[in-house]
């Protein structure tokens, strides 16, 4: 599993996914307003938690694995 983003600001933020009892366990710099690609092949199947933040913006969500 691939997922491609890009931010709209030319600054960097940072993902974090989060498993459902709250213990971090991927975190990413992204720089720029480039397209950006995570692997997720090695992260188990089931529910996580994602936090999006950089230039005083946070976006949080669910994110999925089968």
């Amino acid at each position: 599993i691939y997922v491609d983003f890009s931010t709209r600001k030319s600054n960097e933020s940072v993902l974090n996914i989060y498993d459902i009892t709250g213990k971090q366990v991927a975190s990413q710099k992204i720089e720029g307003d480039k397209l950006n690609s995570i692997d997720f092949t090695a992260m188990t199947s089931g529910l996580y938690l994602y936090e999006l933040s950089g230039a005083g913006i946070s976006k949080t969500g669910k994110l999925v694995i089968e």
